[in-house]
């Protein structure tokens, strides 16, 4: 039955389903357009980011599904699942299978219809731009420190690296240097493409990274290197949730 999950839970759990899907949006590049006098065509700053993408999903409840008796309550117990705490929540539907985005329910349409437990109503989200493979998510060790890595998605990839070892090491990807150093007392340090931010737990060692910004992953292949960077260095191994990614 037409479904979507929002924050764990399903809509076909609260008794409803989806009627109509939304129409597919691609995520708008955030592009500003500046006009100069006596210069034809306008000046283009690309802000290097997507704006987010509005969906809206009509549904309906399903009359022997719904875990209650009275509308007021079914009404009541799909307001306190989707009302917003102002974080993104991991959704997905049945129209984008294997994939599933980060989002929050911006608003709860009128309620019609209300007849014998039967509702109709609109609901809308507010997603980012991307949608996130499952695939991307499962963890990829590596104990050598050479391999290469393929990502499938024709956008590049935001990573959660980490790498356990000892002191000074260059992380190389694609020909591109990474430097830091993991101090001592850490096993490992996390660096969070997506947060660009290093990390081991709760310490932060943004202070032991040597680079303006976090590694990401090309489309396509991409071939990674670890080496040491000092006598007193070590390196054991490399685990990547690459987090492939797609409009």
């Amino acid at each position: 039955m037409n479904n979507l999950s929002f924050n764990g839970q399903s809509l076909n759990e609260k008794g409803f389903a989806i009627k109509t899907y939304p129409k597919y949006k691609i995520a708008e590049r955030d592009i500003d357009f500046e006009s100069i006098i006596g210069l034809s065509g306008d000046v283009i700053t690309d802000n290097m980011r997507f704006k987010n993408v509005e969906m809206t999903y009509e549904i309906n409840s399903i009359p022997y599904l719904t875990p209650y008796k009275n509308p007021q309550d079914v009404i009541r117990d799909l307001a306190n699942w989707l009302v917003s705490d102002g974080k993104y929540k991991i959704l997905r539907d049945d129209y984008n299978e294997g994939y599933f985005c980060k989002a929050v329910c911006t608003s709860i349409g009128e309620i019609s219809n209300v007849l014998s437990k039967y509702i109709d109503t609109v609901l809308t989200f507010s997603r980012e731009p991307f949608w996130y493979s499952d695939k991307g998510q499962e963890k990829i060790i590596y104990t050598d420190n050479s391999f290469e890595i393929r990502n499938p998605e024709l956008f590049t990839s935001e990573p959660l690296i980490r790498i356990y070892g000892k002191n000074a090491l260059i992380l190389n990807i694609n020909d591109k240097d990474f430097k830091f150093t993991i101090p001592p007392g850490n096993p490992y340090i996390d660096l969070d493409t997506e947060l660009q931010s290093a990390f081991c737990n709760l310490n932060n060692l943004n202070n032991d990274v040597y680079f303006d910004y976090m590694p990401i992953f090309q489309p396509g292949v991409n071939t990674v290197t670890i080496s040491l960077n000092g006598s007193s260095a070590s390196y054991e191994k490399i685990e990547i949730i690459p987090r492939w990614r797609r409009l």
